[in-house]
């Protein structure tokens, strides 16, 4: 069962969070700030964090840019009750894999999070996979057949990571229909480009 970690100072807001999401199919802890979450990630592994941006001393995007030093492949989903261009950018900018609105409920967050533990446990089959295939290379592990079957289910899951659900950028689309300055729309475009691999497309509603 995946398991996750849900970050806010509210206490109404976490125990409302946690029992959206075991009801959802998840093992979930939660912590009320920077310090806490960081403790927890030190127990345990996770397969998706999601944190508020407005934490008691350290920011939610403190934790966002210590959890990426920490592991660079463990989602983080960004929740937020003032949503604007520039926590979008910052998000964009230090790894988050979404961006969502308070208030988040059982329509809006489960989907989300079941997307970024798909891709968590893509991008791990890959390493699997990766190291296995290294193994046939460097010539600890033989047979050809089995290493033809390895280097296909690599360019498989590597095809599916390619394709996979960016949460982040659809989200800035929402940004983009509301702002009407084609500038900040513009850099929060190229930024989620870069990241994607220039999978993505323009933002909708720029200068309309």
């Amino acid at each position: 069962m995946p398991r996750i970690l849900i970050i806010d100072d509210e206490d109404g807001v976490r125990i409302t969070l946690k029992k959206i999401m075991e009801r959802s199919g998840y093992q979930v802890d939660t912590a009320s700030d920077f310090e806490e979450g960081m403790q927890c990630l030190k127990q345990k592994s996770y397969d998706t964090v999601v944190t508020d941006i407005i934490l008691p001393g350290m920011s939610g995007l403190d934790l966002l840019r210590a959890i990426k030093k920490r592991d660079q492949d463990l989602p983080v989903i960004v929740i937020t009750g003032e949503p604007n261009l520039e926590t979008a950018k910052e998000s964009i900018r230090h790894g988050a894999y979404d961006y969502i609105e308070k208030p988040v409920t059982k329509a809006n967050l489960p989907p989300v999070v079941a997307r970024s533990v798909e891709k968590k446990i893509l991008i791990d089959e890959k390493k699997r996979l990766e190291k296995e295939n290294l193994e046939y290379v460097n010539g600890k592990m033989r047979g050809h057949s089995k290493r033809a079957q390895v280097a296909f289910n690599l360019a498989i899951v590597s095809f599916l990571l390619a394709l996979a659900f960016n949460g982040l950028y659809l989200s800035l689309n929402l940004f983009a229909k509301e702002k009407k300055s084609s500038n900040e729309v513009r850099l929060v475009e190229s930024k989620c480009r870069s990241l994607t691999g220039g999978c993505c497309g323009p933002l909708a509603g720029v200068g309309g």
